[in-house]
């Protein structure tokens, strides 16, 4: 755990380091403004702030800038701070697993929808049944040496080009 103190400071360290977790010691409530919150926000390092004493205006300004939780503690309740401080780590580890896994999700369906549907290009432009489309375009990716995902966006830029190159020449006179 390092010390730093002043916004600059903090900012700079955290973008270097890339830290799980930051927890801003505030004075009071004093001395955290929104920017300092948004700025870690957009760097993406989670952070909490700590406080020796309890402000309705620190609270919601922590809030607002995005920190995971706001506490009050004093040397006497040090400890059960340590331990929520924890559990919003806890939490945040689950967060980002789950926001890169949704991630991971996402590029999978977006995959499978751009096989898909140059699998339906396939199928309608050499009349083709579902399956044989696919195997065809499964084989000439890997004849490629192409992953498919790769292979059938080529696929539909091919597609789209062409649908251009017709649209273009139905408009004009031979």
């Amino acid at each position: 755990m390092a010390n730093y103190y002043g916004h600059s400071a903090l900012v700079a360290a955290a973008t270097a380091s890339r830290p799980d977790f930051v927890i801003i010691c505030l004075d009071g409530g004093r001395g955290f403004d929104r920017s300092l919150g948004e700025t870690l926000s957009t760097i993406e390092v989670p952070f909490a702030a700590l406080s020796d004493r309890w402000s309705e205006a620190g609270a919601h300004l922590a809030d607002e800038s995005g920190a995971l939780a706001f506490f009050v503690s004093n040397d006497e309740d040090m400890r059960q701070s340590i331990v929520a401080i924890s559990a919003a780590m806890r939490r945040e580890a689950e967060l980002r697993e789950l926001r890169d896994r949704m991630e991971r999700l996402t590029g999978a369906l977006q995959q499978a929808r751009t096989i898909s549907t140059a699998t339906g290009v396939l199928m309608e432009r050499m009349h083709l049944g579902r399956q044989h489309a696919f195997d065809l375009l499964r084989a000439a990716a890997r004849a490629k040496r192409s992953r498919l995902s790769e292979f059938a966006e080529l696929i539909l830029k091919a597609s789209e080009a062409l649908n251009e190159l017709w649209g273009d020449s139905r408009g004009r006179s031979p």
